[in-house]
């Protein structure tokens, strides 16, 4: 499975890994997956680490992804969203998600450190 997350509920984190190529279908699902995870709790910060991802989405994916993000948001709400990237070109799209993305968090931040990401998360 390239993407996988694990839920820390006493941090509220969903930490995220996509590995590989990662396809729309493989984003849709995993945000399926969340929708339906009954263990992530309401306003649960999100830790999206796309340093181990070998494919870059075209501008429309991302757009489809949004999209898909909005409809799960309704339910998850999601509070802080900071994204890993590590590579120039994965760098720039996670930018661009981060713009498009805005409204669907409190805050989206773009991080190559994963230190500094988490303790920017976790904090009130």
């Amino acid at each position: 499975m390239p993407i996988s997350y694990t839920y820390d509920s006493d941090l509220n984190l969903i930490r995220t890994v996509c590995e590989g190529f990662v396809s729309l279908r493989d984003v849709l699902d995993h945000f399926n997956a969340l929708q339906r995870d009954s263990s992530v709790g309401i306003q649960a910060n999100l830790l999206l680490d796309l340093r181990q991802q070998t494919s870059v989405p075209l501008i429309a994916q991302l757009a489809d992804v949004t999209t898909q993000m909005e409809r799960v948001a309704r339910e998850l709400r999601f509070n802080r969203c900071g994204i890993l990237a590590d590579r120039e070109r994965v760098y720039g799209v996670a930018r661009m998600f981060q713009a498009m993305s805005s409204k669907l968090f409190n805050a989206v931040e773009v991080f190559n450190d994963p230190a500094a990401a988490e303790s920017w998360l976790v904090q009130q």
